[in-house]
């Protein structure tokens, strides 16, 4: 697994560094339509890794090699994961030292909301995503892509110009457990959804 995910950091190098890059501009921006921004763009990670897979034929390599479809499935759900809550926790310590220095202690409690229901919200588009990806393939799935982006910028920037700041503490807190927790099941759902997929679909 170490190996497969060694393997797409290399080939995403220049996006990796591109997204950390990213991440420390958009978190000293006033607001966070731009963090949110790189949250859903740091989930479709897995889908240029795929487009590349598809490109270089790995996926008939893959099938001389040691690796089982759970393992090649999951690695590019790993690949998302890491991804954003990478991403999610640059962005807080660097939104946190701006709002200090700025001597803006009331707001870290909506960035922190915000930044956790951007991240589960991130995740859950992977989670809907990803199994189109390997119905139809990077090509014509490209589609979905589009517009799992489109949907997720969009809903996750109107949640954090206006819900967050308007949230009492009752409902805050019942955003924190039920956008991660549902981010989680999809999650659950989604891996073994795509395994069958990838067998199916003579990915490999």
């Amino acid at each position: 697994m170490k190996g497969l995910l060694y393997k797409d950091a290399v080939t995403l190098v220049k996006q990796l560094k591109l997204f950390l890059l990213m991440i420390v501009i958009f978190s000293v921006i006033p607001g966070y339509n731009m963090i949110t921004f790189a949250l859903v763009y740091c989930a479709m990670l897995p889908f240029s890794a795929m487009a590349y897979d598809e490109r270089s034929k790995w996926n008939r390599l893959a099938a001389m090699l040691p690796y089982s479809d759970a393992q090649l499935v999951l690695c590019k759900y790993i690949l998302g994961w890491l991804s954003v809550i990478g991403a999610m926790l640059i962005a807080a310590v660097a939104q946190f030292a701006v709002l200090l220095t700025r001597g803006a202690q009331a707001e870290l409690a909506p960035m922190l909301l915000t930044l956790v229901v951007s991240a589960s919200a991130s995740l859950i588009l992977l989670a809907l995503s990803l199994p189109f990806l390997y119905r139809f393939g990077v090509e014509r799935g490209r589609m979905t892509f589009i517009v799992a982006i489109a949907l997720g910028v969009v809903g996750i920037t109107l949640f954090s110009n206006a819900a967050s700041f308007d949230l009492n503490e009752h409902a805050s807190s019942i955003l924190l457990i039920v956008v991660p927790a549902l981010a989680v099941a999809l999650n659950a759902i989604s891996v073994p959804v795509s395994t069958r997929l990838y067998r199916r679909c003579g990915m490999r």
